[in-house]
């Protein structure tokens, strides 16, 4: 699979943001973005968590919006990209 953002490199993430929720009998599941992105078109925050560039963008915003901080001071760990 091609990175959906550059279109070059090989994807080997996916996109974590919640876009929505899905009902299921036993629980309520996270719906995410699942965008196909390679190492350099996604940014990774700790953990297991990657985002595509737009995402990414609405995170920031948000972070900025509601806590006044960083993603680094929110999620405690360097950003890498």
């Amino acid at each position: 699979m091609i990175c959906s953002v550059c279109g070059v490199n090989k994807a080997t993430k996916l996109c974590d943001y919640i876009v929505g929720q899905v009902e299921s009998v036993k629980q309520t599941l996270n719906e995410t973005c699942d965008e196909s992105l390679c190492v350099s078109c996604s940014l990774h925050i700790g953990g297991d968590y990657d985002f595509c560039p737009d995402h990414a963008e609405t995170i920031k915003k948000e972070l900025l919006m509601y806590g006044g901080a960083s993603i680094e001071d929110n999620f405690k760990v360097p950003l890498a990209k």
